[in-house]
This record gives structure tokens, sequence and C-alpha cells, in this order.
């Protein structure tokens, strides 16, 4: 369990990542510099966006990268439906809050990711 198998989508200003580890994997939660890294990598930079995950057990989250820190904040619903209409009826001070502000770092990162199996 070294690296997390993953999925992700790209929808409009929202970048949606959904852990498909089951379990036999890292969490994309524990793996979340990677992960995003490697999106990063194959989409461009992440600044301006908004990133939601379903961890495990389904449950969705945002993440943000703001002051060299990664922030995870709580949706907490079920479903990607529920996870966009909950972040984009957030405050719009909040949803910019929540924005990617800054590239993330360049580092020594895996450049791979796992596709469903």
């Amino acid at each position: 369990m070294n690296k997390a198998i993953f999925r992700y989508w790209v929808d409009g200003p929202i970048i949606a990542i959904e852990d498909t580890g089951q379990g036999l994997s890292l969490p994309v939660t524990l793996d979340a510099e990677r992960v995003l890294q490697t999106i990063d990598e194959a989409i461009g930079p992440l600044v301006g966006k908004h990133v939601i995950y379903a961890d495990r057990d389904g449950v969705w989250d945002g993440i943000t990268y703001s002051d060299d820190r990664l922030l995870i904040y709580h949706l907490g619903v079920a479903s990607y439906p529920e996870a966009k209409k909950k972040l984009c009826s957030l405050p719009q001070t909040m949803q910019e809050q929540y924005r990617f502000k800054e590239d993330l770092p360049q580092g020594n990162y895996l450049h791979d990711w796992s596709p469903d199996v």
C-alpha cells in the first residue's frame, strides 16, 4: 500500500477525485500531495479550481492548497451531484477561500497513477 488508486474528472471549475483502492492501497486522503501533483501534471495548474474527492467510504469533501499547505474541508455528502451542489451553494467568500490559490510545489513525486482495475 504505497500509493493511492483513484480516478478523476474535470467538470468546469471542479476537479472530482474518487478513491478506487477498495482498501488495497493508500487512501487518497493520506496520499493527497501525490494525487494532486499527478493531476496537476496531467491537466495543468490547479490554480482557480475547486478540488473535491470521495474517500473510501464514499463521503465527499474538499481539498485546497494555500500558504504552502494542503487543507481539507468538510462537505460530508454521499454523491458527486450533492457535493457539487453543496460547494456551489456556499457563500461566494467561502467558495473563493476553497479555490486553489497557488501552484503546487515541484517535488520528488511519483508520476503515475493506477486506473480502475
